[in-house]
């Protein structure tokens, strides 16, 4: 099995080779972002740790062979950016250093490092607008790629989607069915943005079929807090630019809402697909056991990844019962995230200081975004709205996922979101660019 994977792992790398050899060089580093966001996903697990070697040795040789060893040549991270990251490790080991699993805590602190030296790698070649641009395509195109693998699934074999009255979700390219939330908040956030903005006028057509796309792989996918997340990335959107549409989207919205709540059929259909009926299914119990462990380590939380160690320390459910039987099944499925919800996440495994490092983060970015909003153009504009309306989007579903934002240095979760953050880092070293010539 070991040698197949190998085998199969090898046989991609050489297609990538091949394809870079008939592209130019400034577009490889979007067929390696489109390749972390599509290669490393679940389908491909076996083969992930040669994907991301790949990655690495390749950014890695390129960027020592443009800058060698002189030091002060070498791009330099936004101070805001390089604060963060040193804040943020900071609070991580503190954390290990009271962690229940120790080992497994410096794995995680392994992993982050080696995410933001990725990020760095990623940002030093992000030197022109167009980069950005072509970041900002490379996750819409990964986004509908995914979204058309949900549609073909679910066509395929579709009496596997309703099975019991329950609706049989599908997952795409992910066994996490709720994994491609961020990127599908981000993509869809780039659209409508591009669309309301007039950034591409000449292709709108395409612009909206893509928008028809991704809200039909949004629906099968079935992730309510992907949902919540992009209603409210909308919401920020529209109300800053687009105030009359914002105004007409609530009034159809609350419509939408009175019209189902007057038809006992519509309600009906309403309530099987979002499943009101359970409207948590079972989060509670994640919650209160992550509550419980930040009451009783409320500084420093109980360590990176420390969560699922102490899990059944905080059982609020009777060992053997159905529930505990429903919780053990999310044991085994990860070593983090777990809690089901981003800020129990932050504040069981890290504690206060880990969540006032992520919030001071968070402040900076939105600062940054309302920034660029009063004062740049064009791409410019499209970026800040999206970082701005994207980032409240997924801080809100936040409250339901502990993914896609900083989950450790999963690379395809959380890759989109940084994507956003570095490309808006970009753009003061490329007006300074600007302004010096």
């Amino acid at each position: 099995m070991f040698l197949a994977n190998i085998f199969f792992g090898g046989i991609l790398l050489l297609i990538l080779i091949l394809i870079m050899m008939f592209i130019k060089r400034e577009y490889h580093i979007f067929i390696l972002i489109l390749m972390l966001l599509l290669l490393v996903s679940d389908l491909t697990e076996s083969v992930r740790p040669v994907i991301n070697l790949f990655a690495f040795l390749y950014l890695g040789v390129f960027f020592l062979a443009k800058n060698q060893f002189y030091f002060k040549q070498y791009p330099r991270f936004p101070k805001e950016i390089s604060l963060f990251i040193l804040m943020y490790i900071s609070s991580m080991l503190i954390s290990t250093v009271f962690s229940v699993n120790i080992g497994i805590s410096i794995v995680q602190v392994s992993r982050v490092i080696a995410f933001f030296i990725l990020m760095y790698l990623i940002y030093s070649e992000i030197n022109t607008e167009k980069s950005i641009v072509f970041i900002l395509l490379t996750i819409v195109l990964a986004c509908s790629i995914t979204s058309l693998i949900i549609i073909i699934n679910f066509s395929t074999d579709i009496r596997f989607n309703i099975e019991g009255n329950i609706l049989m979700r599908a997952e795409g390219i992910y066994s996490n069915v709720n994994a491609m939330g961020g990127l599908t908040i981000i993509a869809f956030l780039i659209l409508v943005a591009a669309l309301i903005l007039g950034y591409a006028k000449k292709y709108n057509r395409l612009i909206i079929f893509l928008l028809i796309l991704n809200t039909a792989g949004l629906i099968l996918n079935n992730s309510r807090s992907t949902i919540i997340g992009i209603l409210s990335g909308l919401f920020v959107l529209l109300f800053f630019y687009r105030r009359k549409y914002f105004y007409t989207f609530i009034s159809v919205l609350l419509l939408a809402v009175l019209i189902v709540l007057m038809s006992e059929d519509l309600s009906r259909i309403f309530g099987f697909y979002f499943r009101v009926e359970r409207a948590v299914t079972g989060r509670e119990y994640f919650w209160d056991m992550a509550v419980n462990m930040f009451t009783d380590n409320a500084l420093v939380g109980v360590g990176p990844a420390g969560y699922k160690y102490l899990m059944y320390d905080y059982l609020p459910v009777m060992m053997g019962s159905w529930d505990e039987l429903s919780i053990y099944t999310y044991y085994n499925v990860s070593d983090f995230g777990l809690q089901h919800s981003f800020y129990l996440f932050i504040l069981s495994e890290l504690g206060i200081f880990g969540l006032l490092v992520l919030s001071l983060f968070f402040f900076v970015l939105f600062k940054k975004s309302f920034i660029l909003l009063q004062s740049g153009g064009g791409i410019i504009k499209v970026l800040a709205i999206v970082s701005l309306s994207a980032g409240i989007g997924l801080l809100i579903r936040g409250i339901f996922e502990s993914i896609n934002i900083l989950t450790y240095g999963w690379l395809s979760g959380d890759l989109p979101f940084w994507l956003i953050v570095l490309s808006l880092f970009s753009i003061e070293k490329l007006l300074q660019k600007k302004f010096n010539n």
